[in-house]
Order: structure tokens, then sequence, then C-alpha cells
């Protein structure tokens, strides 16, 4: 399951936990029933699957403009929440939109060499132009990612709501196995990083800072990558293959998540180096498994994590050493970041969560009936 559909599947499960009064419509396409299908004992929830590929954009954009419109008027819906960050030209209905991130102006700017940033960026900027103009109501998911959104478009600021979001609480830590170490060929104590690996994920930079772990501080650990690849990974891919200790770096690629939580569990330290967040889902993730987090100090991150990690310049192999390094030698620092991890977590429960968007929600059903 991909970020957005976690998303998408936990903040509903909260709603429906919260609100037993309105009735909801969860509108999917075909190959995605089974990521919902326990959603189906909720009395108040109705799933409406379109038989399209998600993947062919011009059947998609189709379907969003027709089979949606139509069924949203069939069911007399009174009000749609779009959870990724784009509303379909016809859409005659109120809205609401959740705007996860900007990170394809990122692209444009950082990294135009890539064929998908410009695609992307000359995409997003019509999109957004049109939602935000559309939306009743945005929510954006950090601070930051308010800030981007007003300085590159027209929205008034009183039109958006900061609502973070988290983790996909459905991470198993009941099946914790150490014998998933072996099977990857973990042996030794091991700094752990997990993210989709794309250019602003920065691990290529993790590596160079794993090798000065090792020759300058001779630290004993191994380097723990778990992820599936996007496009723009062969920097990634090179530095391990021109360091001195690639036989001490183990890329897992995409697991499963009953090993995911193995890993994370027997981890000693989470880093997390990117240079460009709109949230920072992974920092929550580990600290639901008490794991001490050293994190870039780029974008949201510093914004979502608060006291409860390290930071580092993610452009300074040093400082980023540096910062491990006090993690895992001070055990009083240590114990104080995962101390103040309960908050943080508490915070940016699904439960808190949701119960921000029902008051966006009873706002804009509000203005309905005025």
């Amino acid at each position: 399951m991909g970020g957005l559909e976690s998303y998408i599947y936990n903040i509903v499960k909260a709603l429906l936990d919260k609100d037993t009064i309105n009735s909801y419509y969860l509108f999917i396409v075909n190959n995605q029933e089974l990521i919902y299908e326990d959603l189906l004992s909720y009395e108040n929830l109705k799933i409406i699957s379109y038989p399209v590929d998600c993947a062919n954009p011009v059947i998609r954009v189709l379907c969003e403009n027709t089979l949606l419109p139509f069924d949203i008027i069939k069911h007399k819906i009174n009000m749609v929440h779009h959870l990724c960050s784009y509303i379909p030209v016809i859409s005659p209905y109120k809205s609401v939109v959740t705007i996860h991130d900007l990170v394809s102006f990122y692209y444009h700017n950082k990294y135009p060499e890539y064929k998908e940033t410009k695609r992307s960026y000359n995409y997003f900027k019509k999109v957004a132009s049109f939602v935000t103009a559309k939306a009743e109501r945005i929510i954006t998911v950090s601070e930051f990612t308010k800030q981007q959104l007003m300085s590159n478009f027209r929205v008034n600021e009183d039109k958006i709501t900061v609502i973070g979001q988290s983790y996909d609480t459905r991470k198993n830590i009941t099946s914790i196995n150490s014998n998933i170490l072996e099977k990857f060929g973990i042996l030794k104590p091991y700094i752990l990083a997990v993210s989709v690996i794309r250019p602003h994920k920065n691990f290529d930079f993790l590596v160079r800072v794993f090798n000065i772990l090792k020759s300058k501080y001779k630290l004993p650990h191994q380097l723990v990558v778990v992820g599936d690849v996007h496009f723009g990974a062969e920097k990634f891919f090179n530095e391990i293959k021109n360091s001195r200790f690639k036989d001490e770096i183990q890329y897992l690629g995409k697991i499963n998540a009953d090993e995911l939580s193995s890993i994370y569990s027997f981890a000693n330290i989470f880093i997390y180096p990117s240079l460009y967040e709109g949230f920072g889902i992974p920092l929550l993730e580990a600290m639901s498994f008490k794991l001490p987090v050293a994190a870039s100090n780029a974008a949201s991150l510093q914004e979502v994590g608060g006291d409860a990690c390290l930071y580092f310049n993610p452009c300074d192999e040093n400082d980023a050493c540096d910062k491990i390094l006090k993690i895992l030698d001070d055990e009083t620092l240590k114990n104080r970041l995962i101390s103040n991890q309960k908050a943080k977590l508490d915070y940016y429960s699904w439960n808190n969560i949701a119960e921000k968007i029902l008051s966006i929600y009873n706002g804009v059903l509000g203005n309905t009936n005025d």
C-alpha cells in the first residue's frame, strides 16, 4: 500500500469511528477494493468502485469528469473531500481538498534534467490554480506546505487550514521476528533509513555519511535502506557501488509490513536525510517503534518532528555524522528524544486529525444550509 492509500484508509476509518450520523461515500478504482474492504463493516459507508486504470491519465480524467460527478449528483452528496490535491473540472458540488506538497515545484527548480519533472510541474501548476479557486476549504498537511501554496498561488490564507497526517497504524508490532535480520543479511547493529528512492530523498548523501562514519569513526554498524525505487535512483546506487563499505550496506527494496515492523524494531537509530517533504510520515513511523531519530532540517521536518528529533544540515556530511554519533553515544540524549515522541504521536493521532477535519466539514455543510 502506498502513502496516499494509507492516508485515505486511515482518515476514512477515523472519520467513521467519530461520525455515526452522516453517510459517507468512498470512490475508488477497481484494483483498490482489497485495500479498503474492511471498512465495509461501517454501516454509514458505501464504497463505489470504477473499472478504470488510474495509470492511464486520459481514462482517469474522463472518469473523474463523467462518472464521478454523475454519481455525486445521483446520491445527493452534499460535499466532497478530494484527498489528493485534485478537483475535477466538472464538479457541481461543494468541495474540500487536501494538498500534501508542492514537490513538483521543487523538482522543476532542482532537478530539471528529469523528464518526469517538467510533465509533473506543468500539470500541477494548471491543476492547482483551478483547485485553489474552486475549493470551499483547503487543507494542507503542514505550515510549510501552506506557505508554499500561498507563495505560488493567489490563495486567501483564511481559506487554508493546516491539519497534519500520521503513519499507518496497521503495522503489526506483535509479529516482530529477529529471524528477519538473518534473512536480509543484517548481522550487526544498524542504522535504518526508510523511504521511496527518489532524488530529493537524498540517499546518495546518506551513503557518503556512512562512509565517513565507517572510515573516520570506525562505527561498527551496518546501513540498512528500505524502499521502492522510483526515478532518479542511479546516484544512490552509484554511491553504494563505489563505497569501500558496500558490503555493509543492505538495500532491501520494498518489503512487506511484518518485515518492516521487525526491521524497525531492531534498529539502533533512524535517519531521514530528505531535502524536501510536505510532511514527513517516516519520522512518526519510526517514533511509533521508539526509535531515536536524526533528521534533515529542511522543509517541514522540524515542524513535524519538533523536540523528538535531532536535526542536521542535509548538505553537510560532517554535521550529519556529528548528530548521528551524538544519539548513538549519549544515552541521556537518546532517552530524552524517545520520551518526547509520545506528545508528537498523540498530537498527530488519526483521532485528532479526524476531529479537525470534521470541523471543516461542518463549516462547509453549514454554508450549504444557509
